[in-house]
């Protein structure tokens, strides 16, 4: 557990960090490893994360967290929303659940959450 509370604990000190900046930070620490860890804190709601340009930004809940999805994010969202849409259209179902979980991932606001899940479940 030693590992794991050393990466919660550099994203405390620096929020918005992203894995790679993790991994550089603490030595001898296996880029998936990082990874790994990061996604369990936010599957467990320790963290939140934001999509800044092609790499995730981590941040500790209840500190610095975005409020809002920027111009671009939400622009890459919506991009989601209609990909996901166009691939049920062709009967592509199991793409459009993929794409759905990234738009899950990428979503803010509970509603959205909560629509995309609906929309990946039925295409399962």
């Amino acid at each position: 557990m030693r590992i794991a509370s050393e990466v919660l604990q550099f994203v405390i000190d620096n929020p918005g960090c992203t894995y790679r900046q993790v991994a550089d930070a603490i030595p001898g620490l296996n880029v998936s490893t990082v990874n790994r860890c990061l996604s369990r804190f936010f599957a467990d709601g320790r963290l939140a994360r934001e999509l800044r340009g092609s790499a995730l930004a981590y941040y500790p809940i209840g500190e610095v967290e975005p409020a809002a999805l920027s111009e671009e994010n939400l622009r890459t969202l919506t991009g989601l929303e209609n990909r996901a849409q166009q691939l049920e259209a062709k009967g592509l179902y199991f793409r459009a659940a993929s794409v759905w979980l990234n738009a899950f991932d990428m979503a803010i606001s509970n509603t959205d959450r909560s629509r995309y899940i609906s929309r990946r479940a039925a295409c399962l």
